[in-house]
């Protein structure tokens, strides 16, 4: 095994859609989206924006944590970071 480990985003993986076209396929869910990476080989996932909670600016405080958490039991989950 590599003594190097790498990451990557979930942006990394497209919704589906090309901006100037129709969708080519389904989305595939954050949820998915992890448990591939690791089967890839990843270590961690980088998140920015609103990855983790979409519409972030909708939810009180608590509820940020709540779907964050969420998130984080996927990450742990996977053996991701």
């Amino acid at each position: 095994m590599s003594r190097f480990k790498f990451s990557v985003g979930p942006w990394n993986v497209h919704a589906g859609a090309d901006s100037y076209g129709p969708a080519t396929r389904q989305e595939i869910s954050l949820e998915e989206k992890i448990k591939k990476f690791a089967q890839m080989g990843f270590a961690a996932v980088q998140f920015h924006d609103d990855d983790v909670v979409p519409d972030i600016n909708n939810y009180t405080e608590e509820e940020i944590k709540v779907e964050a958490g969420k998130v984080k039991a996927m990450l742990d989950a996977n053996g991701l970071y």
